[in-house]
């Protein structure tokens, strides 16, 4: 049960009433660097609804003898694409673990309501990880400045998420009137504990033929997204040159148009390259032979870095 101080309040929709379960992956003793699968530790949160809650493992849970000696961690939470699952991605997770990272991925519902659910459900992991109701013995790393460090990432309707959690959004109208649904539904407002979002493939201004943001067209003919102006947040965008679900000019181009990515041509093959020696924020890579799927373990990514 949850203790009566943390139930959920259900009318703040920044309460932990957004909590679906999720996947934790911990980072362990990493004493083989050379094999990511071979020392992260994958367990299940408790599954929370309001009233009750019930909680399994996959795995062992640790001892804190067990675990890593490293005093603390930066926290890395991921989101799934549209009908997909953490588990898409589970060598990623297992081996961002490996490397020091706790690694947390909630599972999501289907459009349209989780255009309004997932940001928020992605902020309740946070709040859920800084809360008592976790009695985990891992401690997120904090900056000079005393922020947690924290980053945010996602691949497709995932990589939409990680932006509006840490950019905020507004609703389209045209969602509005098209999803009786989303008529009420609240703009998102930035969580600015997110410093880093890495967007793979994702979906912005074409998710079967609506834009998921809103967007604006300068005088030079570029296509932009306001909610990502200004933010200042580290964001690594990577697209897919082979996508056909999450197409690079719709989708990739108009944020980093908006976050003024400084590219310049790839000699093989003509699409944009980051330089070297930037001071921007925004990083950008184009893979020349992955799909939509290359992201995620379906396609090793590590084939695709080969070619």
């Amino acid at each position: 049960m949850m203790k009566s101080s943390k139930r959920p309040n259900m009318r703040d929709p920044s309460s932990l009433m957004f909590l679906r379960n999720f996947d934790i992956y911990y980072p362990l003793g990493r004493t083989n660097r050379h094999d990511p699968l071979s020392d992260g530790g994958k367990l299940m949160a408790p599954m929370k609804f309001p009233g009750f809650s019930f909680s399994y493992e996959l795995g062992k849970r640790l001892s804190p003898t067990e675990q890593s000696e490293e005093s603390c961690h930066p926290l890395f939470i991921y989101s799934h694409d549209e009908g997909g699952s953490s588990v898409e991605n589970n060598a990623l997770l297992w081996s961002l673990a490996s490397r020091g990272f706790i690694v947390a991925a909630p599972y999501h519902g289907p459009f349209p309501q989780s255009l309004h659910d997932r940001p928020r459900e992605v902020v309740n992991v946070l709040n859920y990880f800084l809360s008592d109701q976790m009695g985990s013995p891992f401690t997120i790393c904090k900056d000079g400045d005393g922020k947690t460090q924290v980053a945010v990432g996602g691949h497709g309707l995932g990589a939409f998420t990680a932006l509006a959690v840490a950019n905020g959004h507004t609703m389209p109208a045209k969602l509005r009137e098209d999803f009786p649904v989303l008529v009420n539904a609240p703009d998102f407002a930035a969580d600015t504990r997110f410093k880093v979002v890495v967007a793979s493939s994702p979906r912005t201004l074409d998710f079967n033929g609506y834009a998921l943001f809103n967007s604006e067209q300068g005088s030079s003919g570029k296509t932009t997204i306001p909610d990502l102006e200004g933010k200042g947040v580290k964001t690594l965008v990577l697209g897919a040159l082979l996508d056909t679900t999450s197409s690079i000019a719709n989708n990739v181009d108009p944020i980093t148009n908006t976050i003024q990515c400084e590219v310049e041509p790839d000699p093989v093959n003509g699409r944009p390259k980051q330089k070297s020696g930037r001071t921007k924020q925004t990083f950008r890579a184009d893979y020349k032979f992955a799909g939509h799927s290359g992201f995620i373990d379906h396609c090793p990514l590590h084939e695709q870095l080969e070619n």
